[in-house]
């Protein structure tokens, strides 16, 4: 029960630790995603 919690914590941790990655790469994702769809119509 412990482990499953200490990797609960882990993974929501390492989503985290993406989310703040990816949104300082790509500060706009959701205009890049509009854009793309709309090239690709």
């Amino acid at each position: 029960m412990n482990n499953t919690w200490l990797l609960m914590a882990k993974t929501f941790h390492k989503s985290i630790l993406d989310r703040n990655y990816r949104m300082s790469v790509e500060p706009w994702p959701q205009v890049r995603i509009e854009s793309g769809v709309s090239t690709e119509k």
